[in-house]
């Protein structure tokens, strides 16, 4: 009796794991959405006033899509101004070239937008970052063993965490040259995870048109900023090398053909830009303390590891340990990197605040709303959403190349 009750148990958990988006067992996002779309749309155009604006050497895009079409990757100085890289006597730039060619449709259908596109752009990114986000919550909140009620609003509140507290306000109100590629990046990530789950939930053409989305998603955030999109060249390989006999060549090719057309154009514009096939030289750098800092302390250097490791990790033991969350209990300290002279003061202020007001409210609602048991399946369900907004610091690099490889692996 025991091992039957089990077997039942185990075909049901199967089952429920291929339920579509569309299933009653999941909860709906659908309104909570749109209505932080709305929310998101006024604050990145300053109520609604303020939509084609040249933010911070977004011109450089621009200038970037008209040479590409020239047949060159080379990028006017007055656009590019004190990111200017001279090699050879011309001038380049490092940033990815995925914001780039969004801009070569972009003004065709309207010239009168010209260096003023970020702020579009980046909300378009804020949007796929989003949707993608809730979708991921659905996806692991479907199958859950909690209640409707205990789904629904441990969903709601992760969305809303991730629109209201999470960098993504942060991008969207500075929507810089740097921003604007890094949020591409992060958005591109989040929707490569979706199809990650998408794939190994699906079966016939819904799998090969979910390792299609994986791939295209993959490659633009390689395109846009390459920290990004590097981890999905090993997930794809599992990926591959999990593909199932049946229409196994089409899989491979809704897979790899984006994915590997991404990876030879990186390739080949890191070469045309510099001369190496693996990206930036900070030798040909027209600002000497870029060059400076980058011989001194190395683009990517493990001294940095544990100074960042205990500054986030900080963050999450004050938060978890604390009863009632105040302010400065909730708020991500802003070190050196955060605060570039292009960063919105008043977007740093008000991300955090919200934060703190968010995590606040969530707390209370806890205690209140649940019993023990129900609060304790809530904290493990939960655990992963609430890593995921205070391990992803300004960069936010850790979750999206690190949940993947979890979802693929296990």
């Amino acid at each position: 009796m025991g091992t039957f009750t089990r077997l039942k148990r185990a075909r049901w958990t199967s089952k429920s794991n291929l339920l579509p988006l569309s299933s009653a067992a999941a909860p709906r996002f659908l309104p909570l959405t749109l209505l932080l779309s709305g929310l998101l749309w006024l604050f990145t155009t300053t109520g609604g006033r303020q939509i084609f604006v040249k933010e911070v050497l977004g011109g450089a895009y621009d200038s970037q899509a008209e040479h590409f079409l020239r047949g060159d990757v080379d990028v006017d100085v007055d656009a590019i101004g004190h990111e200017a890289m001279i090699v050879n006597g011309k001038v380049r730039m490092y940033f990815g070239a995925f914001p780039a060619l969004l801009r070569i449709p972009l003004n065709f259908l309207y010239p009168a937008g010209h260096g003023k596109w970020s702020r579009i752009s980046g909300f378009c990114a804020g949007m796929i970052a989003l949707f993608a986000f809730a979708s991921l919550v659905r996806i692991a909140l479907r199958s859950s063993p909690l209640s409707s009620r205990a789904r629904n609003w441990l969903g709601n509140a992760c969305v809303i965490g991730f629109a209201l507290g999470s960098p993504l306000l942060l991008l969207l109100g500075n929507l810089s040259i740097y921003d604007e590629a890094i949020i591409w990046g992060f958005a591109l990530s989040l929707a490569a995870i979706f199809f990650v789950f998408r794939s190994r939930q699906s079966e016939g053409r819904a799998a090969t048109r979910a390792l299609l989305g994986f791939s295209i998603c993959a490659g633009g955030a390689l395109l846009s900023r390459v920290t990004f999109g590097a981890p999905f060249l090993l997930i794809g390989l599992f990926l591959a090398l999990g593909i199932r006999r049946g229409n196994r060549m089409t899989n491979l090719a809704a897979l790899i053909l984006p994915l590997g057309a991404a990876l030879i154009f990186y390739t080949w514009l890191s070469y045309a830009r510099f001369g190496s096939l693996t990206g930036v030289n900070f030798d040909y750098y027209i600002n000497p303390v870029h060059s400076e800092f980058a011989h001194k302390f190395g683009v990517f250097s493990p001294r940095r590891i544990p100074t960042a490791s205990r500054t986030i990790l900080a963050c999450a033991s004050r938060a978890l340990s604390a009863s009632r969350l105040s302010w400065r209990q909730i708020a991500i300290p802003i070190t050196t990197p955060l605060c570039t002279p292009t960063t919105s003061a008043k977007s740093i202020s008000l991300s955090r605040g919200l934060r703190a007001g968010l995590f606040s409210v969530r707390s209370w609602e806890f205690h209140v709303c649940f019993d023990a048991k129900e609060r304790t399946s809530l904290s493990r369900a939960s655990l992963w959403p609430f890593l995921s907004n205070f391990s992803a610091s300004y960069h936010i690099i850790c979750l999206p190349n690190v949940m993947p490889l979890i979802c693929v692996l296990s």
